[in-house]
């Protein structure tokens, strides 16, 4: 591949660095009909397509050496499964909602696939310099504008940054830190990658405070998020620290289990005086599935919307074992419930807020299935690569396992930042066991 010249090592770098930071930002475009379905990552995405397309020659042989890689084809393989079974859930239960689905996860695929291209043909060091300026520049961006328009939200400015939630658990009425994305949990999920990658850069490959202080003006804003999702950023911090000066797989998977358990039950369950109960704007507010699950003599534990949604999914699937329900159609079947008396009349039609719970009503047992091989297919790939012993395989490893945490209470398949993250888990494996020579 020596004839390339210079501006096919630098322009697919450039392409990558800009999708990167777009992904920070899914909830910044509104089409009419697809709503927040097409991001601005996409619009940017047809761009590194026709450039592909352009340029194919010179990434046929590259695709031919990826596939000639065994965990980049085990894992492409899975994944076509994925949107086969999905394409059959779709089938058997028909909607456009299902399509749409089918054509998503089928581009976060070509996604994938055209991005290992780009970054096998890219200068390596030109790549790395452009995912770490795009990492820090979302990671700035989306702190500075979300501190901005908090500030401004709380003065009586209403902005896309922030969200006013009423009779929130535990806090009352908050403005709540979402900056251009859907929820303050999916915030968290991307700024928490910034704040990883800055503090993996300052504890092991840089003496730079900087990173330190970028990682700590990051985390502090992300306190405004309100969500219980902070927690991993809490334990990223702790287990990065831990990994550096005590490197105990022990103490380290004992501290990430409890967090993961601390938020399950956080998230599901809210804790509250029995007084309390009598607040019927609380009770049937959206938080609560108005379900007493348990009485002390002064507390009581009642089920959160998270614990409905878990429930819903749960029904759906044993109703719906083998194809579910179909992709795209939760909404509609909840609805259906709800005027059957199954669902909670307060609780809007939400998605099922999670990936496990979502895969089984949608897709069954077989769509869960392969979604467990897809993981594990990224696990091993990480586990190869000895995370305990090269850090930055380390923190591959780490933010996996907050994916994997994040997905009990999130619908994270879709996230285009995750579906970058796979992608640099893959590369990253690939250019230790096949040094590249451009």
């Amino acid at each position: 591949m020596s004839h390339l010249n210079q501006s096919n090592h630098t322009v697919p770098a450039y392409f990558i660095g800009i999708y990167c930071f777009l992904c920070g930002f899914p909830n910044l475009l509104h089409l009419p009909f697809f709503i927040d379905r097409v991001q601005l990552s996409e619009l940017w995405f047809l761009g590194m397509l026709l450039y592909f397309t352009i340029n194919f020659k010179q990434y046929r042989p590259v695709l031919y050496s990826l596939f000639a890689n065994k965990p980049i084809k085990n894992i492409t393989i899975i994944a076509c499964l994925y949107i086969f079974i999905n394409s059959i859930a779709v089938l058997n239960s028909f909607t456009l909602n299902g399509v749409l689905e089918i054509i998503g996860k089928l581009y976060l695929l070509v996604v994938l696939i055209i991005i290992l291209c780009f970054c096998a043909l890219c200068n390596s060091n030109e790549l790395i310099k452009t995912i770490r300026i795009s990492i820090y520049g979302v990671g700035i961006t989306m702190t500075v504008l979300g501190l901005i328009g908090w500030i401004a939200s709380i003065y009586g400015f209403h902005n896309d940054t922030t969200e006013i939630y009423l009779n929130y658990p535990y806090f009352g009425d908050t403005h709540r830190l979402r900056v251009f994305t859907t929820t303050p949990s999916m915030y968290i999920s991307i700024i928490n990658i910034c704040i990883v990658f800055n503090l993996t850069d300052y504890l092991f490959f840089s003496n730079n405070r900087n990173y330190l202080w970028l990682s700590m003006f990051f985390t502090l804003v992300a306190v405004l998020s309100f969500t219980k999702s902070f927690l991993f950023i809490a334990i990223a911090w702790i287990i990065l620290y831990l990994y550096k000066y005590y490197k105990s797989k022990t103490l380290i998977g004992f501290l990430f289990l409890a967090t993961t358990m601390l938020h399950f039950f956080l998230t599901h369950f809210l804790f509250l005086k029995n007084e309390k109960l009598n607040d019927q704007n609380f009770m049937e507010s959206p938080f609560s599935s108005n379900e007493i699950l348990y009485t002390f003599p002064s507390n009581t534990i009642v089920g959160s919307g998270y614990f409905q949604f878990k429930k819903t999914a749960s029904y759906l699937f044993f109703h719906h074992p083998f194809f579910g329900i179909g992709p795209g159609n939760y909404n509609q079947e909840v609805a259906l419930l709800k005027k059957q008396g199954l669902y909670p009349q307060h609780l809007p039609a939400y998605d099922p807020h999670s990936t496990y719970f979502g895969m089984l009503a949608e897709t069954g047992f077989l769509g869960l299935l392969i979604l467990i091989s897809f993981g594990f297919s990224i696990w091993q790939i990480i586990k190869q690569s000895m995370p305990y012993k090269d850090p930055r395989s380390f923190m591959f490893y780490l933010l996996f396992w907050i994916v994997l945490a994040e997905s009990i209470s999130m619908d994270v398949m879709n996230f285009r930042h995750y579906w970058i993250l796979f992608t640099a888990i893959i590369f990253y494996d690939y250019s230790r066991r096949k040094p590249l020579h451009l």
